[in-house]
């Protein structure tokens, strides 16, 4: 008996081995509680389920989305404590990211689930909250998903900077917005629609060959819209409105709206809808497309791709002209224009015996003031371009809202929260409805002037990075689509100047977020070119120097044995 206590003594007596490192959450011993604290936190988490449950049998299921919050804490607060692995679900990634983008333009926002106490269940919040969740748990388990997305996120500093400063001021303005419940709504949309969207992009553009086929399911999606846009053209209704499932009907004005049609009150014209609630909606995702199809028109090697694009450019012309939108006509001629000039530049550098190109360049100038006055001049042109008398009620409510508009913004330089532009303003168009007509003024309502600068100083950067890109270097193919998608964010600044619709803001921020990665991966291939250039360089030059000497000797000439010859 005394030798087994002698041995648990000696045992006891032993240093513990070191644990090794855990990977999931720290390891901690638990404080001992008194019985009156703990009680008390017995007491208190009753009081509190009790509290939860009478709120939500009083007001359920006309007021949900409050008691969502804590289920939703709870859920982060599980991710968070995941522990790491290699276990990162990022193959979820891509399907979820294609199949929400495919309801950006695909699928009609207003033909959705609507229970009562809850937002509208769109296609785009069940593909877009699954993607964050699935976002997050990468995040919260893979050290080498976060490094490899700080490392993409962080390539220009600048960016970087501008990025979060907007995230930013975007989280803390729900402190001081005038209605707390409708920005956290909004927040929450934003966050799912923009934030995650542009995360993503980081990550999947990175990969070889996702661009590519992003671009062809853009330009196939397109191709439909426009198909249903001449369809809609010849019926003059929305091709739906009578074949809606029970389920997915919504008894709102707006939508209905919307399925009623939409004609301009001066002229009668039907204008052309398909799956947005406004034609300026529709109008606004041609403009962003054209610089895509015009890319595929000149750089494809096969004339299957080049028929295609010039049939689709065609049919898209004339679905923005039954738009009856001046925003889509302007958009679409200005991408092509942009196009022309950066292609033409690209074309000289890459081949200086051509001819084309540098005529295109030298000429630019005049190609541009005539394009310009053509607008001004040809009777049809004009009035398409910069209107007649059928949009002066338009051009009136601008510059009424403008007016409106800018003593709120000095009165209030910070904003007054996100989401609040529309109540802040409150003007009331002449069909009765609250409207603005300018993301600016929505912009510099809810952000004030500092986050203005920021929202559109990212897709300015962007565009700036895209094109530094193109110019610097020799890029392959995928890498060429840097040149469209910098286009396009030009040509979103522009437009979001007269509409402030949200429509295609998650496909602006895919674009922004693919910017930034196929730049990156130009800036890699670049430096990897060079390297490989400069040690070819110094292996000819080495193996100069090295090759064997022949020097007079007694008998002739012989070969000195050196390194070369050894």
């Amino acid at each position: 008996m005394q030798k087994l206590f002698k041995r648990r003594d000696a045992a006891a007596a032993e240093p513990l081995p070191a644990m090794e490192e855990y990977a999931g959450v720290p390891f901690y011993r638990r404080r001992r509680m008194n019985r009156w604290a703990k009680a008390a936190v017995y007491v208190g988490l009753g009081v509190l389920c009790v509290a939860y449950g009478f709120g939500f049998a009083r007001f359920a299921p006309f007021l949900m989305l409050p008691f969502a919050i804590p289920i939703a804490l709870l859920a982060i607060l599980v991710v968070w404590a995941l522990p790491s692995g290699d276990y990162a679900p990022t193959d979820a990634l891509q399907p979820l990211f294609i199949m929400f983008f495919g309801s950006i333009f695909l699928w009609p926002s207003y033909l959705a689930l609507a229970l009562p106490g809850l937002p509208w269940i769109t296609l785009l919040r069940l593909t877009g909250m699954p993607l964050l969740v699935v976002l997050l748990v990468c995040l919260s388990v893979s050290p080498q998903f976060r490094k490899n997305l700080r490392d993409i996120f962080t390539f220009d500093p600048w960016l970087f900077r501008i990025v979060m400063g907007f995230l930013i001021l975007q989280a803390v303005s729900m402190l001081y917005s005038v209605n707390p419940g409708t920005a956290a709504n909004r927040y929450i949309v934003y966050t799912t629609n923009w934030t995650s969207i542009f995360f993503v992009s980081l990550v999947l553009f990175s990969r070889a060959g996702f661009a590519l086929r992003w671009m062809h399911l853009l330009m196939a999606g397109a191709a439909m819209i426009c198909l249903l846009g001449v369809w809609e053209s010849r019926a003059l209704h929305v091709l739906w409105a009578a074949h809606i499932p029970s389920i997915l009907k919504i008894e709102d004005e707006s939508v209905l709206r919307t399925l009623s049609g939409t004609a301009r009150a001066a002229t009668g014209k039907y204008r052309v809808l398909v799956t947005y609630s406004t034609p300026l909606g529709l109008s606004e995702f041609l403009g962003l497309v054209a610089p895509f199809a015009a890319h595929m028109l000149l750089t494809s090697k096969k004339n299957a791709p080049k028929i295609f694009a010039g049939v689709y450019m065609l049919v898209a012309f004339y679905v923005v002209l039954e738009t009856d939108s001046r925003l889509g006509l302007i958009s679409s001629i200005l991408s092509l224009l942009l196009y022309m000039l950066f292609w033409a530049l690209l074309q000289w550098r890459r081949s200086k015996g051509s001819i084309i190109a540098p005529a295109i360049v030298l000429a630019y100038p005049a190609i541009f003031f005539v394009g310009v006055a053509s607008t001004f001049f040809i009777g049809r042109l004009r009035a398409k371009v910069w209107g007649n008398g059928s949009q002066s009620a338009s051009d009136q409510s601008r510059v009424d809202q403008w007016n409106l508009a800018i003593p709120k913004m000095f009165s209030h330089p910070q904003g007054h929260g996100v989401g609040q532009a529309g109540s802040v303003l409150n003007y009331i168009g002449s069909d009765g409805v609250p409207t603005i007509d300018s993301y600016f003024i929505n912009m510099l309502l809810d952000y004030g002037f500092i986050g203005f600068a920021l929202y559109f100083g990212m897709f300015a950067r962007g565009a700036w990075i895209g094109a530094r890109s193109i110019v610097r270097g020799d890029l392959d193919r995928e890498l060429q689509l840097l040149l469209p998608l910098s286009i396009c964010l030009i040509n979103y600044i522009i437009i979001k100047s007269v509409f402030s619709q949200d429509d295609n803001h998650p496909m602006v921020f895919m674009m922004l977020g693919a910017v930034v990665a196929l730049s990156r991966r130009a800036d890699i291939a670049a430096k990897l070119a060079g390297t490989s250039t400069f040690a070819s360089r110094q292996l000819s030059r080495s193996a100069r120097f090295q090759q064997p000497r022949l020097q007079p000797a007694a008998s002739g000439l012989r070969r000195e044995s050196g390194p070369g010859r050894n």
